[in-house]
């Protein structure tokens, strides 16, 4: 039988994929602190939010994210139009948002898989704005089975960095 690893034990996998993800307007503190959590296991190199860090309980977002919002690289408060200032020039910009225009993320063109790219996420209302959505290069979207046309932030998240940092 297998022994589970001991937090010593365990080596991280590593990928030479540079992925940035931009949070537009994501208010749920559970959601920023799950996005933290995440972008640490996907090996995301910054993450950019729209919020500023004064709207959340900071205690409260370091426990429930269990402190990786003290190593995770983030940027708060911030515009996506600054954010693009930030990012090297040939950054693909992908929208996780269902649209007329979006298609599965699986079916990402080889060439827009090539990083660095920029993981645009929406709100848990609104979405993406439309001032960010006209931004992207490509709208991508995760196909869904049930009778719901959304999916929680994060898990959302988490499945297309899966698929973006597969290796095919």
């Amino acid at each position: 039988m297998s022994k589970q690893l001991s937090f010593e034990e365990y080596q991280p996998s590593i990928h030479n994929k540079e992925i940035y993800l931009f949070a537009d307007g994501i208010r749920l503190i559970e959601n920023v602190a799950g996005l933290f959590r995440l972008a640490d296991a996907m090996g995301v190199v910054k993450i950019f939010l729209s919020a500023s860090k004064n709207a959340y309980n900071t205690s409260r977002l370091k426990k429930i994210s269990r402190s990786t919002t003290d190593w995770v690289s983030a940027v708060w408060g911030i515009s996506f139009e600054e954010t693009l200032q930030h990012l090297p020039k040939n950054t693909s910009v992908l929208a996780l948002e269902y649209t007329k225009e979006s298609y599965p993320v699986a079916q990402l063109s080889e060439d827009l898989r090539d990083f660095p790219l920029v993981l645009i996420l929406g709100s848990e209302v609104r979405g993406i704005s439309k001032t960010v959505l006209n931004q992207a290069d490509e709208q991508i979207y995760l196909p869904m089975y049930g009778k719901n046309s959304s999916m929680n932030v994060t898990m959302a998240a988490a499945m297309a960095l899966y698929e973006l940092t597969r290796e095919t």
